[in-house]
């Protein structure tokens, strides 16, 4: 993480546990870590991450595991 850099989403991750609802999260890429902006403002690890493989995991476990996940790259216009 670098602390000077200001976080700005870089991705949009939408996260469905099986039988639940969906919850989207913005989260910023940085060295292969995807951090929240509370994540990277309190300079805390990021729970989810992009793998050598380019799977996505969370917690270092392999997501989605009882659900599904789904992350596309965003551009600022989208976020607004």
């Amino acid at each position: 993480m670098n602390a000077t850099q200001q976080w700005q989403a870089t991705h949009r991750i939408t996260w469905t546990p099986t039988g639940g609802e969906p919850e989207v999260i913005d989260v910023m890429e940085s060295d292969g870590s995807l951090y929240t902006r509370e994540e990277w403002e309190a300079a805390e690890a990021a729970d989810w991450s992009i793998g050598e493989d380019r799977r996505i995991y969370f917690r270092e476990g392999a997501a989605p595991g009882n659900g599904s996940v789904e992350i596309r790259r965003v551009e600022y216009g989208d976020l607004l």
